[in-house]
């Protein structure tokens, strides 16, 4: 029996991994945007050595960046074995979560554990939300901090079953690798030390387990003063990449509320309703009154659960787990802003806790009756599928326009081109964003299209792209004013990643009216360059 058990399991594996291939081939060549380019910058410029310092960066990524320099060095912009390498990982993740939580259901006597197990996986390998993670390149450390948090609660099953040490070894070696591969990490020690409490709750001999809980917790604790210390003497500040100031910043209503709404947008997969939707349900879950009473009814429960926890159905009591691993898994980000205008932005940070969350969702699904049961889990896989079909069309939609417009650039000898219109972002998935700089677009075009621009590149206004063909007419007036506007609805004008609005410089002002903007150069070059976008395309504008 052990030996066709670990058949399956290795059987299901493969089978994760082509099904996260086949679903995210549309994206084998996409994802070299934004922060990769900055990365890439680093890489040509460093070496090896460089990345135990992070490559100056401000965060203890070291590991991480040791594995994302090498995997660079080795396939360069070669997407397709980006594509395995990010695939791959997601599908081991799903199967460490389907492992892991299997060990669960057959320690507390579940039935039905490899139905529920199998399915909570599907729903996060197929969640739209973790396409984020998958394809965007500079996520990798993401996929390793999922894996070893997993292995993390693996060894510690084992340990508290077989007293071996090795596994409390090993747990400590995935802390200290996940703790320099991405700041998340320090929520870990709590995670492991909840997951403590639950599995040896119901224990005979308290005594004995906790010790053994002690052993395993005791020394990832112990590492975190460690951990900021050096935090501070590298970079002056007790945590990495934010800072203390922005890390360790906690509301109780403002990081309450997006406890809730993280919880309600992967309930009902909140992103892709439309937006009047979305902002009356995201305006509910931000109010105090509504925040307030959640933590009581969650606080409530929570106590009950404990105090009555040897009477309880087991069922009720991983699900309960789940939902605390839930909470932990977003505290690090409670305090960042999520993004809900269009899709994809920041859909990262609920990578860690939509492990914890479908599996909860299909645990309590299975203590429905059976038909019900069954129609939920086929609705649910199904509109995950299609979401994130949809969701890698786009993907891929916008690589073809985001490579057609760095391919199809001409003036490299020009002293000074004006870019009248640049996708910011296509339906919310990132392509030429750029803050408090001219224009994201000439490291573009030396980066990944391996051409440096002579000249001087400046975006008058980035947009939302909408769909592969958008772009805009430009004109002119008699006072040489130079008009630009759509030529379809439902696009409106960025700049330092929000709306824009009136501004002037030294050289020009732009006014923006109704579905376009007016132009007005104050000084005129007859050397300058005034190119727009439509498609994947440029074209030059001419003033007569």
């Amino acid at each position: 029996m052990e030996g066709e058990m670990k058949t399956k399991d290795y059987l299901l594996l493969c089978l994760f991994i082509v099904l996260v291939l086949i679903v995210y081939f549309p994206t084998r060549h996409a994802g070299f945007i934004l922060d990769f380019l900055a990365w890439q910058n680093n890489f040509n410029h460093g070496t090896f050595i460089d990345a135990f310092s992070s490559f100056g960066y401000r965060a203890q990524q070291q590991f991480f960046l040791l594995l994302f320099y090498s995997f660079y060095k080795l396939f360069h912009l070669q997407g397709f074995y980006w594509y395995v390498l990010f695939s791959g990982l997601h599908a081991l993740n799903g199967w460490l979560l389907m492992l892991f939580f299997l060990r669960l259901f057959s320690k507390f006597n579940i039935p039905n554990g490899y139905p529920i197990a199998i399915i909570g996986t599907l729903l996060f390998l197929l969640s739209p939300y973790n396409a984020e993670v998958v394809v965007w390149k500079v996520c990798l450390h993401y996929l390793l901090t999922a894996s070893f948090l997993l292995l993390i609660f693996h060894c510690a099953i084992s340990w508290f079953e077989t007293s071996r040490r090795i596994y409390l070894i090993t747990s400590f070696i995935c802390f200290f690798l996940a703790m320099f591969s991405f700041e998340w990490s320090i929520i870990i020690p709590v995670a492991t030390a909840l997951f403590a409490i639950f599995y040896n709750l119901s224990k005979p001999d308290n005594k004995a387990w906790l010790k053994k809980s002690a052993l395993l917790i005791a020394p990832q604790f112990l590492l975190l003063p460690l951990y900021f210390l050096l935090n501070n003497l590298m970079f002056g500040t007790t945590v990495g990449h934010y800072g203390q100031e922005v890390h360790f910043s906690f509301d109780f209503y403002s990081s309450g509320s997006q406890y809730l709404k993280y919880f309600v947008k992967d309930l009902l997969f909140l992103r892709h309703f439309n937006h009047p939707t979305k902002m009356a349900v995201l305006d509910f879950f931000s109010r105090h009154e509504v925040i307030l009473v959640s933590f009581l009814i969650i606080l409530f429960l929570l106590i009950a659960a404990l105090i009555f926890y040897r009477k309880i159905n087991p069922r009720i009591r991983l699900a309960t787990l789940c939902l605390l691993m839930f909470f932990i898994a977003l505290t690090p980000v409670s305090n960042l802003y999520m993004s809900m205008l269009l899709l994809s932005e920041n859909d990262r940070y609920g990578y860690f806790s939509s492990m914890f969350f479908f599996m909860m969702l299909i645990i309590l699904i299975y203590s429905l009756p059976a038909i019900i049961r069954y129609a939920m889990i086929v609705g649910l896989l199904s509109i995950s599928l299609i979401l994130l079909i949809k969701t890698t069309v786009l993907w891929s939609e916008a690589n073809n326009v985001y490579l057609g417009l760095i391919n199809d650039f001409r003036w490299y000898n020009s002293k000074e081109v004006y870019v009248l219109n640049i996708p910011d972002n296509y339906h919310g998935i990132w392509m030429f964003r750029i803050i408090n700089e001219p224009s994201a677009l000439p490291e573009c075009l030396e980066l990944i299209g391996d051409k440096k621009c002579d000249g001087t590149i400046t975006d008058i206004a980035q947009y939302n792209m909408m769909a592969p063909g958008a772009g805009v007419t430009v004109s002119s007036d008699s006072l040489k004013q130079i008009h630009v506007m759509f030529n379809q609805w439902g696009n409106w004008w960025w700049r330092n990643a929000i709306g824009a609005g009136d501004y002037e410089t030294e050289k020009y002002a732009v006014h923006f009216v109704d579905n376009g903007y007016v132009l007005r150069m104050k000084e005129l070059d007859a050397m300058d360059t005034f190119i727009y976008q439509v498609g994947d395309k440029w074209e030059e504008f001419k003033l007569p």
